[in-house]
C-alpha cells in the first residue's frame, strides 16, 4: 500500500489499463499501479507492485516474472534468502535495481546480491542527509538497574527473557515514554519479542488515548486496518506506537515519528541504521528526533551490543542530548567522541581529578597512549589514586606497577570505561591505554550510581 501511495503521489503515468466491463456492464476504471498479495491480483503489466510471497507457486516461480523490463528489488539485502534469490534468478529485465539500507551482511553473504543487483552504484550519505534535513539527531543514553538472576553463565536468550519481563525496568521505560508524551513528541517503542509488546502496550494505555500494537504475526487484513487507524489520527492527537522490531524495521513509513525507544538490546550498526530510519521522515512540525537507548550496563553481553550500536549511531549524526556545559568547552563534529577526538577533553577530565581514576582496558599498550599514561602516573605521584584493570600483564603493565599505579589482572575483561572521582564516566569502545581505531567511539557521563555499579563489578 505504501508503495502504491508513493507512487501515484510522484510520477504521472499516461499508459493506462483497458476499462474491463463490471457484471453489470460498466466499465470499471483500473489504476495504472497493479498488485499482487494475498488479497487479490491486478497485474496489468505497466506498473506492478508483488509481495514476494505471491512468486511462487509449487516451488516454481510464476511466468510473469519474466515479462518486465525494469525490476527494482526493495529490501534487497534480503536476495541472499532462497526463495527471494530464486524469484531474482528467473528475472531476465534489462534493468534490474536494489534498493537497501543495509547492503554488508554479517553473515558475509552480500557476495549474492551483488550477482543479482549488481555493484553499489549510489551511496546517500548519513550526514550528508542530515544536514539537508530541518532537525537534528539526538541520542538519549539511559541506563538501566538490570541484573540478571541465577548463573553467570546464562545463554542470552534467558537473559533477554529476564530482561523483557523485569518491571522496574519496564515502568523505567514507560515513565521516560509518559514524559516524551506530555512534551508533545510522538513515540515509537520497538523490542524483540511480541509478550513484551503487550506488557508495554497495557502499561502505556492509561496514559494514551491511542496505543496501536503491530506486530508479525497479524493478518495482512489486521496490518492493513492498522495502518489506516494511524492515517486517521490527527497530528496534534497523542499516540503511541508499540512495535516488534522485525515488523518495523524494514518497508514502515510514518512520517510523524520523532522519538525511538529501544526497549531490548540490539548489535550492530546495520540494525541502528534500520530501526532509526523510522524517525529520519521529513514532517512540518519535526525539529529533533530522540532515540532512547536502554543500556543494561550491568549485563556483559548487553553492554558488548551498545559498544557496537554506538559506532552506528556516530557514523549517522547523533549527538547525546543535554551532556552538560562540559562539551561547549570542547566542540567536536561529533559529541559521541571517536578514537581521536576523545583525548584532549578525557586529559582535561584528569587534571581535574580529586580522588581516583579506575579505568578498565582489556589490552595495555601505553605506547599508543603516552600522554595518557604520563598524566596518569603524574597523578598518582600526587596522591591520587589509580587502578588499572586489564586482562594480563605485560612489559607495560609492570612499568606502570612501578610507577605507582595499581594494576589488577581480570582474566575475561571486556568492559571498556574510565571512572573518575566515582561519578565521572567515560564509556565505549576505546581503549584509552590500547589499540583502537578512529570508528570506536567513546561517551562521557556523569552518574554516581552507575560509576558505583561498574567498581563494585570490576571488584568481583
Amino acid at each position: 500500500d505504501q508503495w502504491v501511495k508513493r507512487i501515484n503521489e510522484f510520477l504521472i503515468i499516461d499508459d493506462r489499463p483497458e476499462d474491463v466491463p463490471n457484471k453489470r456492464g460498466r466499465k470499471k476504471t483500473l489504476s495504472p499501479v497493479g498488485t499482487l498479495s494475498s488479497s487479490g491480483n491486478s497485474l496489468h503489466g505497466i506498473i506492478d507492485i508483488a509481495l514476494l510471497q505471491s512468486y511462487v507457486s509449487d516451488n516454481e516461480v510464476k511466468p510473469f516474472v519474466r515479462d518486465y523490463g525494469m525490476v527494482i528489488a526493495d529490501e534487497c539485502h534480503h536476495i541472499s534468502a532462497v526463495s527471494y534469490e530464486q524469484v531474482m534468478k528467473a528475472v531476465n529485465a534489462q534493468f534490474v535495481y536494489g534498493l537497501t539500507a543495509t547492503p554488508f551482511r554479517q553473515d558475509g553473504h552480500q557476495p549474492i546480491l551483488f550477482m543479482q543487483c549488481g555493484l553499489i552504484r549510489y551511496t546517500v550519505d548519513a550526514k550528508a542527509q542530515m544536514k539537508s534535513q530541518n532537525f537534528s539527531r539526538l541520542l538519549v543514553p539511559r541506563y538501566t538497574p538490570f541484573r540478571p538472576v541465577g548463573d553467570e553463565n546464562l545463554t542470552y536468550t534467558k537473559v533477554e527473557q529476564q530482561l523483557v519481563e523485569d518491571e522496574c525496568r519496564n515502568l523505567f521505560i514507560v515513565k521516560d515514554v509518559v514524559e516524551a508524551l506530555k512534551e508533545g513528541r510522538s513515540p515509537i517503542i520497538l523490542t524483540s519479542r511480541t509478550a513484551h509488546v503487550t506488557t508495554l502496550a497495557e502499561l502505556i494505555e492509561p496514559h494514551c488515548p491511542n496505543v496501536i500494537i503491530l506486530v508479525g504475526s497479524e493478518s495482512t487484513k489486521e496490518k492493513r486496518q492498522k495502518m489506516e487507524q494511524l492515517q486517521s489520527i490527527p497530528p496534534l492527537e497523542p499516540l503511541v506506537i508499540v512495535a516488534t522490531g522485525k515488523y518495523v524495521g524494514e518497508g514502515f513509513d510514518y512520517a510523524r515519528l520523532d522519538t525511538l525507544f529501544l526497549a531490548s538490546p540490539i548489535a550492530g550498526k546495520n540494525m541502528v541504521n534500520q530501526y532509526t530510519g523510522r524517525l529520519h521522515r521529513e514532517f512540518e512540525s519535526k525539529q529533533d528526533v530522540q532515540v532512547y537507548d536502554y543500556i543494561d550496563i550491568r549485563v556483559p553481553v548487553c553492554e558488548s551490543m551498545y559498544r557496537k550500536r554506538l559506532k552506528g549511531y556516530a557514523s549517522i549524526g547523533y549527538r547525546i542530548r543535554n551532556n552538560e556545559m562540559f562539551d561547549t568547552l570542547f566542540p567536536t563534529t561529533d559529541v559521541i567522541y571517536d578514537g581521536h577526538s576523545f583525548e584532549p577533553p578525557f586529559i582535561s577530565d584528569l587534571a581535574k581529578t580529586k580522588h581516583s581514576v579506575v579505568a578498565s582496558c582489556p589490552r595495555i599498550n601505553i605506547g599508543r597512549h603516552s600522554r595518557i599514561a604520563e598524566r596518569l602516573v603524574d597523578l598518582a605521584a600526587n596522591g591520587i589514586e589509580i587502578v588499572l584493570y586489564t586482562r594480563e600483564d605485560n612489559d607495560d603493565t609492570l612499568r606502570l606497577l612501578h610507577l605507582g599505579i595499581s594494576v589488577m589482572i581480570k582474566e575475561h575483561l571486556s568492559l571498556h570505561a574510565v571512572i573518575i572521582d566515582k561519578s565521572i564516566i567515560w564509556y565505549g569502545s576505546v581503549n584509552i591505554l590500547g589499540f583502537h581505531s578512529v570508528e570506536d567511539n567513546l561517551i562521557r557521563f556523569k552518574n554516581s550510581e552507575i560509576a558505583t555499579s561498574l567498581l563494585e563489578s570490576l571488584k568481583k
